[in-house]
């Protein structure tokens, strides 16, 4: 390595380019598309490895995939 380059970290990655999209208009429904199945998004969270296990053992008994049972207690969890 010469003196007159620098070196570069691995933690420094070029940011995604694109257009940046307001919030409403991120999770606005597309209009003129009929909705035949409810809107889906994915996301992760970070679970206590027992608290993981024991809902994953509830969401089988129950016959739900860890997903369904995640969102059945949000929703329970949640005000109407």
């Amino acid at each position: 390595m010469s003196k007159s380059s620098e070196p570069v970290s691995r933690s420094l990655r070029p940011r995604a380019v694109g257009p940046v999209r307001p919030v409403a208009e991120t999770f606005s429904t597309t209009e003129g598309v009929p909705r035949t199945a409810p809107q889906r998004t994915k996301t992760s969270l970070v679970l206590d490895v027992d608290v993981y296990r024991k809902a994953k053992i509830a969401a089988i008994q129950q016959e739900l995939t860890v997903s369904e049972f995640v969102e059945n207690a949000i929703r329970k969890a949640l005000p109407e």
